[in-house]
């Protein structure tokens, strides 16, 4: 489907493709309806589409960012994840990875297996890969994170704000349907994806901490198992800040994991974040403050518009999704409520189809209209017919005319057959009373090669060949009228591979492009032919 606003804005025009149950076939019509919504609300829907863009161009950043999020994740702790829980299954029952590194970590000694397993699994050398290559991608993480996501949640905060400010101004833009109570369900999406941000950051940061620590006194530890010598800046004692963080990760991160996880052990915990399921692995926190005074004041979060409820148990790209549709919903109800205004006027039928939707977008031009001395025309270009229609009042009926050109004068290198139309690639409205059109023909000096000319087309003698566009005439498809001797202002281009055409009546000015875009031609349509100025850009 193809559609066509007018200019002042009181009707829409549409060619759709409609199945005749009767006749077993599909035809293609001309359906016109009053919009006018549209007109009387013009400034406010304008605003309203501003904010509207705004808001999806954001939603669209945020969903590149969370790709580039889990382009920067790497799962290299999947690798020690494997490793661990092999050399946990040699363990005895009741032992843990996790107790033979708190006993080596207190007393200095390992088991001869966990000498064995450190020297000739984990190694030096991958452990210092896989802490240096954790840093790495946890920082530009945690980078998106920081800048970008809390960037553009703070713009969507502002703009559906606007958004909700417009649904409560009931006077002004009461008409359109926009809903203050899915607006409140989009705001409160957008705190809990907000929190979630939060957590991911907190996550992050916990994670870089407790991990470099880790994996600094592991390093350490392999370099003196296997009699290495230790770099300077390790050989000092960790400080207490360093044991407490090594020792939190030996007791949380190397806890089993829960069933379900991709994972033995609770290694990884930023990219559960980057997927569209359930959290695997959620630590438990302490309420804070104002989750305490809710429960004490027995407050329903969820009954408080701009209180905004954690999600404990999705991620954040689940939420991310969750965002989006509600906002496709609040703004849903506008179009609902400006389509259900429309005002349908008796269709029009065109022409019998035979490729099915093909036929309506065919070629590169759309449906335009033009006023030519006071009448209101809506053309449409098929493959190589021209339709013109002419609303009538209240009292008259429209009338339609299919116009097609089989030859055109002065075009001394086209075919003499005469007998097939020439095919229409762009037709465009020159001013309101001639139409451009660009023509492709085959040549009768080389019957392999398709030639180009651009012309003009006058309004006002096609109209008055126009017919009533009803009845059984227009099912079976209306007479075909050749208007090749109404062209006029012709330039021939030769075998340019047209495709297209743009044009301007008050420049009186003419851009053809090419089919492969590389080149453009240029010339004054009023001029004549060898006064043409040609300009190629290759």
């Amino acid at each position: 489907m193809i559609t066509c606003l007018s200019r002042d804005l009181r009707l829409l025009s549409a060619v759709v493709l409609n199945f005749d149950p009767h006749r077993q076939k599909s035809a293609l019509y001309l359906q016109v309806m009053s919009v006018d919504l549209i007109r009387e609300r013009y400034c406010e829907l304008q605003h309203l589409s501003l904010l509207y863009s705004h808001v999806s161009s954001l939603l669209h950043y945020t969903s590149d960012t969370l790709r580039c999020m889990t382009e920067a994740w790497e799962d290299v702790l999947l690798t020690m994840d494997i490793k661990l829980a092999k050399y946990s299954t040699t363990l005895k029952e009741g032992a843990s990875v996790a107790d033979e590194l708190l006993v080596l970590l207190a007393c200095g000694r390992a088991r001869s297996e966990l000498r064995d397993f450190l020297l000739d699994e984990l190694t030096a050398k991958g452990v210092k890969k896989i802490g240096l290559s954790l840093e790495t991608s946890y920082t530009r993480v945690r980078k998106y994170s920081l800048n970008c996501l809390s960037s553009v949640i703070q713009a969507l905060q502002f703009h559906l704000g606007e958004v909700l400010g417009m649904a409560r101004w009931k006077e002004r833009f009461g008409n359109l349907g926009i809903s203050t109570d899915s607006l409140q369900v989009c705001i409160k999406s957008l705190g809990t994806f907000a929190l979630k941000n939060q957590e991911l950051q907190s996550v992050i940061d916990e994670s870089l901490k407790s991990m470099k620590s880790f994996f600094m006194w592991i390093y350490v530890v392999i370099l003196k198992l296997g009699e290495e010598p230790v770099p300077s800046n390790m050989k000092q004692h960790l400080n207490a800040e360093e044991l407490k963080l090594v020792v939190h990760f030996l007791k949380k991160r190397l806890a089993k994991s829960a069933a379900g996880s991709s994972q033995s052990f609770n290694l990884e915990l930023v990219g559960q974040y980057l997927v569209d399921e359930d959290l695997k692995i959620v630590e438990e926190k302490q309420p804070s403050f104002w989750e305490r005074l809710l429960q004490e004041a027995e407050l329903d979060s969820n009954a408080i518009p701009w209180l905004f409820s954690p999600s404990p148990v999705k991620s954040l790209l689940q939420l991310l999704n969750s965002l989006v549709r509600d906002v496709a919903a609040a703004f849903a109800t506008t179009k609902e409520t400006i389509c259900q205004t429309f005002t349908p006027k008796p269709s029009v039928p065109l022409l019998p189809s035979t490729t099915g939707d093909s036929e309506v977008s065919k070629i590169d031009s759309k449906i335009g209209e033009l006023v030519c001395e006071g009448k209101r025309c809506v053309y449409y270009p098929s493959a190589r017919d021209l339709f013109l229609v002419v609303y009538g009042d209240e009292t008259q009926q429209m009338r339609c005319c299919r116009a097609c050109v089989r030859g055109v004068p002065g075009l001394a290198d086209q075919e003499k057959s005469g007998t097939e139309p020439l095919n229409l690639l762009s037709v465009q409205v020159y001013n309101g009373e001639t139409l451009s059109v660009l023509l492709e023909y085959r040549s009768s000096e080389r019957d392999d090669v398709m030639f180009n000319a651009v012309a003009q087309l006058p309004v006002k003698p096609v109209l008055n060949l126009a017919n009533e566009a009803f009845g059984e005439l227009a099912l079976e498809g209306y007479e075909c009228h050749d208007v090749g001797r109404f062209l006029t202002q012709i330039h021939s281009l030769g075998p340019f591979h047209a495709v297209s055409m743009a044009v301007s009546g008050p420049r009186r000015l003419a851009a053809v492009f090419s089919r492969r875009t590389k080149k453009v031609r240029l010339f004054d349509v009023d001029a004549e032919e060898e006064e043409e100025e040609e300009e190629e850009e290759g």
